[in-house]
């Protein structure tokens, strides 16, 4: 957190470090009776197009959500503002429900 990391849900090349973290949250959660993670999007770095970013964050929701379902777990997402967090990539309810949509 004190690097500036808030997610990785949005990174291309982390991909397989998101399905990992999937699976530990899907272990925590059912240790913890957990009915809800909420997974965060991140900031994407400016090397990386805001498409491409777009399209790893609907893939890796897509893909969390259909584990966490069959562990019985509902997926949420959290639009945060870049005030508190500049850069974030999920900045409002417009953009959280036509991803959501994607899905």
């Amino acid at each position: 957190w004190a690097g500036g990391e808030r997610g990785i849900a949005v990174l291309p090349d982390r991909k397989a470090e998101f399905r990992e973290g999937v699976a530990e949250a899907i272990t925590y959660a059912k240790a913890l009776d957990c009915k809800l993670v909420n997974c965060l999007a991140g900031i994407a770095p400016r090397s990386v197009d805001a498409g491409e970013a777009r399209a790893t964050f609907v893939e890796n929701i897509g893909y969390a959500a259909g584990e966490l379902k069959k562990a019985g777990i509902r997926l949420v997402i959290e639009a945060i503002n870049t005030r508190d967090i500049p850069g974030f990539f999920l900045t409002n309810t417009r953009q959280a429900a036509e991803i959501i949509a994607e899905t």
